[in-house]
């Protein structure tokens, strides 16, 4: 099975925006009436744009700079772009210096990061800009308010809500009615009542919005970015539907390893999601057949599963690649007494001392052979394990 960059888990995410970002100009450019010529020329804009996009994105995956790092599906990016499109073509039908371009910043570096909710706010201002005709003026205020939006989420995201509710409110506020009345003072010379009324209106706001996003939106991306391990063994989830499909003893085993991996991390300290979650695939690559462990990270990458447990499935059996970690040293010595006590019989362990001895000679043999001298795992955290294996009561 080939390993895919682009799986299909992206892909929809990939192909929401294109679809976005063509429908919104088509929109746009209808209702405003431009001619053919300057259509054709917005639709070329739009495929550059969204070509040097889908390789930011993908770039900032890869770089581990989007939430969930490596395995973000592109989800919440694609959510946050179409209803800030959505959010442009809504704003068209009002007063000129009404934008949501803050807004638009704000949510979309919560769930990204600063540097694409900057592209695409940027992006958005210049299709309005053009499709509108607008002021240069009202430009500069939209992109002021784009950047004020950027960098406000990026200091919000790190306060507590009490201070988000003192002095970064209190910039928002400040901020807004000084962007706009300065852009509509410069376009005009002279400072109208109509455009305090603006400011102030779209300064409330840019304050509701922002309460909002605290108590929704930042912890949503939290959220998302904290739990890179959620779902990944829910009962439901199509990975784990395949397996118990493919071999309920496979199923079965799965399930033991992951239980048991979970209580080996905890008891020396280890990431205990991580290893269960790679427990329970450790085997994956059976479903596909062999190569087995090309199949199974094959596997695992086209569902976005993080860097870290694919690399576990990498590990596997330290055949291709030495264990390189603690957590892979976990599981790999549960799924080799596991491995080795499911081939034989129950009747074989007439006595505790028959199934005592079948793990410490299991165990001992990898560690002498060097399975384990680059995971980092000590010897004494080996000692308990291996221990805690040999008193272990779930192990058939």
């Amino acid at each position: 099975m080939k390993e895919y960059r682009f799986v299909k888990k992206r892909f929809w995410g990939i192909a929401a925006i294109v679809a976005t970002t063509l429908i919104s100009s088509l929109v746009m450019g209808s209702r405003m009436g431009i001619a053919f010529d300057e259509a054709v020329m917005l639709f070329f804009l739009d495929f550059v744009f969204l070509a040097v996009f889908i390789y930011f994105l993908e770039e900032e995956r890869l770089g581990m700079r989007l939430p969930g790092q490596e395995t973000n599906n592109f989800r919440e990016i694609a959510i946050v772009y179409i209803l800030g499109m959505a959010g442009g073509c809504l704003v068209s039908f009002l007063p000129e210096y009404c934008t949501a371009a803050f807004a638009y910043a704000v949510a979309m570096s919560f769930f990204s990061n600063r540097e694409i909710a900057l592209v695409c706010g940027i992006y958005l201002d210049l299709m309005l800009a053009f499709v509108m005709n607008q002021d240069i003026h009202v430009l500069a205020s939209s992109l002021l308010l784009t950047i004020l939006g950027a960098m406000v989420a990026k200091a919000a995201r790190e306060l507590t809500q009490k201070q988000v509710a003192q002095w970064v409110q209190c910039l928002v506020c400040s901020g807004t009615v000084v962007t706009v009345i300065a852009c509509e003072y410069a376009q005009y010379l002279i400072i109208k009542g109509q455009a305090i009324l603006t400011a102030t209106a779209l300064a409330a706001f840019h304050l509701l919005f922002l309460a909002f996003a605290a108590r929704v939106l930042i912890p949503k991306a939290v959220e998302v970015e904290d739990n890179r391990y959620l779902g990944l063994l829910q009962p439901e989830y199509p990975l784990v539907q395949s397996i118990k499909q493919f071999s309920e003893i496979d199923y079965s085993h799965a399930k033991r390893v992951s239980d048991v991996c979970g209580e080996c991390a905890k008891l020396i300290g280890l990431d205990e999601e991580l290893c269960r979650t790679a427990g329970f695939y450790y085997r994956i690559g059976r479903m596909e057949g062999e190569p087995y462990i090309e199949n199974g990270v094959a596997l695992a990458q086209n569902a976005c599963f993080p860097e870290d447990l694919v690399q576990i499935l990498r590990e596997y059996n330290g055949e291709l690649h030495a264990i390189s970690s603690r957590e892979s040293a976990v599981v790999h010595m549960v799924d080799r007494v596991m491995t080795k006590l499911d081939l034989l019989d129950k009747r074989t362990f007439s006595t505790n001392w028959n199934q005592d001895m079948v793990i410490y000679q299991t165990l001992n043999e990898d560690s002498s052979a060097g399975m384990y001298d680059e995971s980092g795992l000590s010897m004494n955290q080996f000692l308990r394990i291996r221990d805690f294996l040999v008193k272990g009561d779930r192990l058939f």
